[in-house]
């Protein structure tokens, strides 16, 4: 049987809180996973209780799954080196820790139009890319990936 799950995934970078729930309605997305460390945000309308307000008003499911987020001294490795592939791979081995979440993700996507959130508007400088492949690869390959 063939697998027609997808998961999606979607930066707010660049995005206001209303153009963002207008691009996951589109998509028909029911479910959204906040994989941001911290769901704090200075841009208006994606702090977590603000955007988990304003995706229900939307009939869209909100979760923060902090575990799956970017640790902090990764984050600041980044910032203080901008190298890319060390922090992909650094990230990949803090997800060692974090299997139960990312099966858990695994699961919701299995049977909700799941979108994964964070902040970076481009999916190949986000740990979500990284994430979203290992919730595909953990779903024996066959699940689609999906950038908004």
């Amino acid at each position: 049987m063939a697998n027609d799950a997808v998961l999606y995934t979607i930066g707010y970078q660049g995005r206001t809180a209303t153009g963002l729930v207008g691009v996951l309605l589109e998509a028909r997305v029911n479910l959204v996973v906040d994989i941001r460390s911290n769901p704090r945000s200075r841009k208006p309308g994606f702090s977590e209780n603000a955007l988990n307000s304003l995706l229900q008003a939307n009939g869209i499911r909100y979760i923060h799954m902090q575990g799956l987020g970017v640790p902090k001294p990764l984050r600041s490795q980044l910032r203080a080196d901008s190298n890319y592939p060390a922090f992909f791979a650094a990230y990949r081995r803090s997800l060692a820790s974090h299997e139960q979440e990312l099966l858990e993700v695994l699961r919701l996507a299995r049977v909700n139009s799941c979108s994964l959130l964070c902040y970076e508007c481009e999916p190949t400088k986000c740990h979500r890319s990284i994430l979203a492949r290992a919730i595909q690869q953990a779903d024996g390959n066959g699940m689609q990936i999906r950038h908004l």
